[in-house]
């Protein structure tokens, strides 16, 4: 039978060879391929592994220096208690004629202590009522804290509230608590001492170890927002943020993981909740950067 024309058919004999050869090429190509797989599977996986075990170590760092802060906190409110204690007593028990000098001595002493400390922006001392008596900002004085998270606390004992946002405020803050114990040793008042977070902003903006892209920052559970400022100047702090990082640690979770993170850029990321400040710490960089010697492998194997 002839062949239809422009078909050429090899014997059999050839074409036999000729799949011979290609299976034998297949069968040689498959454990190269194998191979090569696991390499770069393996080069991954250890890419990864460097990169988080960096950004844990970042991440334990800045957890350390925010202990390292709130120590220095307590520590602050216990020695401006020292000076506040007694002429706050005294201001509670005097006479109405006397009251607005011991008012303004009180005052004075906690613009004093205040502008001393750069760990506080404010200083306030309130009665068990609520009522404002004497501020290191005077506009406070008359004012009522009993709406405030703290105030309920305060009257137990030591309190440091977790940031939130006060009323008619549009800033997160911080307040530590101390009782003013009288001679009887009762409460006669609670001195209030309002935080200044910018250190933790500055904590954050630390940036060593994190290369080009990286960067480390808290999140509050007060409406997911950013209680440090991001890097990138166009996420304002007050607005709610997501990622996978940011929703697992604001349950409590610690962890690490690869995802998009609040910009929407694929990062690889360590996140630790901080009880204290009722927040997650997250430390993350750009994968494009922390892969990239894996991509210069993979590229060198293809």
């Amino acid at each position: 039978m002839k062949q239809p024309p422009g078909k050429i058919s090899l014997p059999f004999r050839r074409q036999f060879r000729w799949n011979l050869t290609a299976y034998s090429l297949l069968l040689a190509l498959i454990p190269i391929l194998f191979v090569a797989y696991i390499v770069l599977t393996g080069e991954y996986q250890q890419t990864v592994g460097s990169v988080t075990n960096q950004l844990e170590s970042v991440a334990t760092l800045k957890q350390n220096q925010i202990n390292f802060w709130l120590n220095q906190v307590n520590a602050g409110a216990n020695r401006t208690l020292v000076n506040v204690n007694g002429p706050a007593v005294e201001l509670t028990i005097v006479s109405n004629e006397k009251r607005e000098t011991s008012r303004s001595i009180l005052n004075s002493i906690l613009r004093q202590l205040t502008r001393v400390n750069d760990l506080f922006d404010e200083t306030f001392v309130y009665t068990l009522n609520g009522e404002v008596l004497a501020a290191s900002n005077e506009v406070r004085v008359g004012q009522r804290v009993t709406a405030q998270p703290y105030f309920q606390a305060s009257l137990t004992g030591d309190y440091l509230q977790s940031p939130y946002y006060e009323l008619g405020s549009s800033a997160l803050t911080m307040v530590a608590t101390r009782q003013i114990i009288d001679e009887d040793g009762r409460i006669a008042a609670v001195m209030a001492v309002r935080l200044n977070l910018d250190i933790l902003g500055q904590i954050m903006a630390e940036r060593a170890g994190l290369g080009e892209t990286g960067e480390t920052y808290l999140v509050s559970s007060e409406s997911n927002y950013l209680l440090t400022p991001s890097r990138f100047e166009e996420y304002i702090q007050t607005r709610a943020y997501h990622s996978e990082g940011i929703d697992n640690v604001l349950t409590g979770q610690n962890g690490a993981g690869t995802y998009p993170d609040y910009r929407g850029e694929p990062v690889i990321g360590v996140y630790k909740w901080i009880p204290e400040l009722n927040a997650g710490l997250l430390a993350e960089v750009d994968e494009d950067e922390a892969l990239a010697s894996y991509y210069e492998t993979a590229r060198a194997s293809g």
